[in-house]
């Protein structure tokens, strides 16, 4: 493309651009006029470009009330048709700037969050920036891509203002990591907004938790980002009147946007995440899924230590569950955190950093674990609560290792386990007890874990220890021996599908 033909195109950019700027800070009841007004520049640029860009004519309605949208439609159009041209050249790419009202704005983020960054560059122009002053990063090809495009790289280095969209997306980016490295180095003004599942402890990389968040559902976050805009586009709207009606437009629109947001799981197993491989191989209980699930489906890290939140979440599942247990087998796991408030703070339970950085890239097959888990309870809530607490647990609260040990205990009439340097002992008894049933190594792979979680429920206690005072035998509390011989059917019935899921088969030869 030719550096005459271009700037052809970028004249019409800024007239477009100019005409919406126009349409967003016109009264009332001008509205229909300056909508006309903006019909005629797009009419206009859709005659003018009808052979070279015919699409044009395919996107615009032309109709009461879509002016603002087919004016974006056809800028969008334009842009993208000078990011095409480019690619034929290595010319070095001049910026479509209005000099009369700053530099650049330039706003990096994942393409799968574009509707968000939409939304703050509309908020932007309603109050008085130009379009062409503002540059989104999510450019075609560039989610694909690791080397940063010229036209990115010029525009970075003509923003006079950066701002960061971070999201889980953003941060499993490699190109959006290289915006990140570009922005932290750069010395310009930096705005960090992050979406829900983002928070301090998140923030990783070059914009890391030195950086303030900001909400885009916080109205005082909104205003300080609008006090820093105004420190570079003097312009920047001036009416308290309107900047309120603005920013609770921004709101309510970013609000219907998350709620309609979803993160998408990878297919595919991480090979490296742990907690997932703990998920896939039935380590957890049915309460400790929920927790987990509770906090992957609400995006969040932190809970408040009366439970009331995962309490109605759990009711809007229509399950009925006590996670108390849940959670003090996950703390003794080092998964869940308590933190102490004192007499200053409230108390609250957090996941630990890294684990929760693992729960957010589960893929679908660990989710669809979360999915089934809450469908099995959804058909067992029906059901008449047993008095045997150790019977209830069985149908709807133990992990598959935990129903193996009881089924152990039953069939070897167990009432003491060993523990600590014995653990071999027992670990070996279970291994033959495990070949007489035809069973995979379940139990005796998670055996101390499994005796960790009956000591943390009170099913065991300590009755041998060595001269250091470590536990080197447990022996069974004889309530948790008594709840064993009156099982219900139901429980009976559980244990047996479990020894059926679990029993052991033969690896594939490869030939």
């Amino acid at each position: 493309m030719t550096q005459a033909k271009r700037q052809f195109v970028e004249n019409y950019i800024n007239s477009l651009s100019n005409a919406v700027d126009t349409y967003n800070n016109s009264e009332p009841y001008a509205t229909n006029q300056v909508e006309d007004d903006l019909f005629d520049t797009i009419i206009e640029i859709r005659n003018v470009f009808s052979k070279e860009i015919p699409n044009i004519e395919d996107v615009v309605l032309l109709k009461n009330g879509t002016g603002l949208r087919d004016a974006n439609s056809v800028l969008g159009i334009l842009r993208l048709y000078l990011v095409n041209e480019d690619d034929h050249t290595n010319a070095k790419i001049p910026l479509i700037t209005d000099k009369k009202k700053g530099g650049k704005i330039f706003i990096s983020h994942r393409s799968t969050d574009k509707k968000i960054a939409d939304i703050i560059e509309n908020f932007l122009t309603s109050c008085g920036i130009s379009y062409s002053n503002i540059f989104c990063s999510s450019l075609p090809g560039n989610d694909i891509e690791e080397k940063i495009s010229l036209e990115v790289k010029e525009n970075m280095k003509a923003s006079v203002l950066n701002i960061a969209l971070l999201s889980v997306d953003y941060y499993q980016s490699v190109y959006c990591q290289n915006e990140a490295g570009i922005i932290w180095f750069l010395d310009t003004e930096k705005i960090v907004i992050a979406l829900p599942e983002i928070d301090d402890s998140l923030m990783e990389g070059f914009l890391n938790s030195e950086y303030k968040i900001r909400r885009l559902s916080n109205k005082s976050d909104i205003s300080a980002i609008c006090d820093i805009v105004k420190k570079f586009f003097p312009d920047f709207v001036s009416s308290n009147a309107k900047l309120n009606a603005n920013i609770d437009h921004l709101i309510e629109q970013y609000d219907s946007v998350i709620k309609a947001r979803k993160i998408e799981p990878s297919a595919i197993p991480s090979e490296t995440n742990v907690l997932e491989k703990r998920i896939l191989s039935n380590e957890f209980s049915d309460g400790e899924l929920f927790v987990l699930n509770y906090f992957y489906d609400t995006q969040t890290n932190s809970i408040s230590d009366d439970f009331k939140q995962i309490n109605d979440w759990i009711q809007k599942k229509k399950v009925t569950i006590s996670v108390k247990e849940a959670f003090d087998v996950l703390i003794d796991d080092e998964i869940i955190i308590f933190i102490d408030g004192g007499f200053t703070h409230a108390s609250t339970y957090n996941m630990e950093i890294n684990t929760y950085r693992e729960l957010r890239k589960l893929s679908q097959k660990a989710v669809d674990i979360f999915e089934k888990n809450c469908t099995r309870h959804k058909a067992v809530t029906t059901l008449i609560k047993s008095g045997n607490t150790v019977d209830n647990l069985i149908i709807k609260g133990f992990s598959e290792p935990e129903i193996l040990l009881v089924k152990y205990i039953i069939d070897l009439q167990r009432e003491k386990l060993y523990a600590g340097w014995q653990s071999d002992q027992e670990i070996k008894m279970i291994r033959n007890w495990e070949e007489i049933n035809t069973l995979n190594d379940t139990l005796s792979q998670n055996y101390i874990d499994v005796l960790s979680k009956f000591e943390i429920r009170k099913f065991i206690e300590p009755c041998a220890k060595t001269s250091y005072g470590n536990t080197k035998e447990y022996k069974l509390i004889d309530s948790f021996l008594e709840s064993l011989n009156g099982l219900s059917q139901s429980a009976l019935d559980k244990i047996q599908s479990t020894m059926d899921e679990n029993q052991f088969t033969e690896p594939e030869l490869p030939f």
